[in-house]
């Protein structure tokens, strides 16, 4: 039987399990809190008993199950293979690990080839001190070759859209204008904690820029309070941003002008806000 660890580090994927032999490979990247759970699951009393761990060693310390089980863990014995003593790995093979890993001395060459652990690398963010949690992202894709003009159309794909006022504090819409390339809206809202997540993302494959004004439009109408206003001028490929705005100390127009075959443009905004 073969299970796979997974991501969340709860220990879900091996509760369970009782047996007298496992074997846990990539053990560099092996969830610390499963691991934690996998311990009760093999079956100790039964003659013969073997928990085997693999993998290469990665520079991480603290709550690495390869670390932990070659260096601070006594009930293990250790066999360290490197590259060297694989029989099909030729001098050739050497001289591309250097060059490829960056010599001889790098963390890479030293974990990948001498499958030493090296100098202590440090997550910068602890996994298992964080919170998972599954968001919902809502997809909808438009041709504007299929509904050309039908703004009825339009207007009922939209609305299938669900609505996230009983959860947010202020909508963000993000958008990426175009026509031979399609548009792209993210729709972003803040939490009771002012925590950033995704809500929609909607593609608008060949749709005219007159009706993609009316679609921004009815976002705007569907959720109510964005963080940013913004205005679609009539002109063609001419947006900007409202200078109009409670929410924002500070905010400088953007404006793009161009036709159909204009190149694209980069900028910046630049803003100050303050939470209410």
């Amino acid at each position: 039987m073969c299970r796979i660890a997974g991501l969340s580090g709860t220990g879900g994927n091996v509760i369970g399990l009782h047996s007298p032999f496992f074997i846990v490979d990539e053990s560099g990247y092996y969830p610390w809190g499963t691991w934690i759970e996998l311990q009760p699951t093999l079956n100790t009393f039964t003659h013969g008993y073997r928990l085997m761990v693999s993998g290469v060693p990665t520079g991480l310390r603290e709550k690495n199950v390869n670390y932990h089980c070659d260096q601070e863990n006594s009930s293990y014995s250790k066999h360290k293979i490197t590259a060297y003593q694989n029989p099909r790995f030729t001098e050739s093979d050497k001289q591309k690990a250097i060059e490829d890993y960056g010599g001889e001395d790098s963390d890479d060459y030293i974990h990948l080839v001498l499958a030493e652990h090296g100098k202590p690398l440090f997550s910068l963010f602890d996994r298992s001190s964080m919170k998972i949690e599954s968001d919902p992202v809502y997809k909808l894709e438009i041709s504007g070759l299929n509904l050309q003009q039908n703004m009825s159309e339009y207007i009922a794909k939209i609305s299938t859209l669900p609505n996230i006022s009983d959860k947010r504090i202020k909508t963000m819409l993000g958008i990426d204008l175009g026509y031979t390339e399609p548009t792209a809206i993210f729709v972003i809202y803040f939490d009771d904690k002012w925590r950033m997540r995704f809500h929609a993302k909607i593609r608008l494959d060949k749709v005219s820029y007159d009706i993609q004004e009316k679609i921004i439009d009815l976002l705007d109408t569907l959720y109510k309070e964005i963080f940013l206003p913004f205005l679609l001028q009539k002109k063609l490929l001419t947006f900007s941003i409202s200078s109009v705005s409670k929410s924002c100390l500070i905010l400088y127009p953007i404006v793009f002008n161009g036709s159909f075959n204009a190149i694209a443009i980069s900028c910046s905004l630049l803003l100050e806000f303050s939470p209410r």
